[in-house]
């Protein structure tokens, strides 16, 4: 019996080192996240905002030397159906034919690039 409960510890031990390792991976993911996310707020007044269940709004507001105060923006979400994204609010707005060319992009792209 013994034997047994000593087997059942050093498996709960190497899970919970597991899930140690996991926890710091994520953490240094969230980071990593975070220092790029400030890059893009640093350099191009990045703003990013939840306007909706799986749905941001991407704001940038230094994009226009000439025109400081200018914000360029968009609000992304899931397309109806949940099959791919929908692009929205765009400013200043694109032709049409770029937004569903951009869009369909962004639905074939793999999530790992």
């Amino acid at each position: 019996f013994r034997e047994v409960e000593r087997q059942r510890l050093e498996e709960l031990r190497g899970e919970e080192r597991r899930l140690e390792a996991q926890e710091a991976e994520a953490a240094e993911r969230l980071g990593d996240v975070a220092r790029c996310l400030g890059r893009y707020r640093e350099h191009l007044g990045l703003g990013l905002a939840r306007v909706a269940p799986h749905t941001v709004r991407l704001s940038f507001a230094l994009v226009d030397d000439r025109r400081p105060e200018a914000e360029f923006g968009f609000t992304l979400g899931l397309a109806p159906g949940g099959a791919g994204y929908a692009v929205t609010d765009v400013r200043p707005a694109l032709p049409e034919h770029w937004l569903d060319a951009l869009t369909q992009r962004l639905d074939a792209a793999d999530p790992g690039d």
